[in-house]
């Protein structure tokens, strides 16, 4: 396995809660939000810059065994919130033929 830095999804989120009461992907990134309010988000050519290594990174946390189920499924969720976030923004190309 390469070393690629750990990824850090932002503030861990609270402990493992019980396996019959885990949020939803939707109250995950629901909870990246509110854990980023305040932080500048990158631009999307800086997103699309990390991506390869903050996947890297968190790829080799689960393989590692440091990353459980629960704060992988969280740092997946701050990904999706970042990419819908900086999507959201991008300015579509101009797609007209002049």
């Amino acid at each position: 396995m390469e070393d690629h830095p750990t990824y850090q999804a932002g503030p861990e989120p609270e402990a493992e809660p019980e396996r019959d009461h885990w949020p939803t992907t939707d109250e995950l990134v629901a909870m990246a939000r509110a854990h980023r309010q305040g932080e500048a988000y990158p631009t999307p050519e800086r997103l699309i810059e990390n991506l390869p290594v903050v996947l890297r990174g968190l790829c080799d946390d689960v393989l590692s065994g440091e990353a459980d189920a629960y704060h992988t499924a969280y740092a997946i969720a701050s990904l999706i919130e970042v990419t819908e976030h900086v999507g959201a923004e991008a300015t579509p190309p101009d797609l007209s033929r002049h």
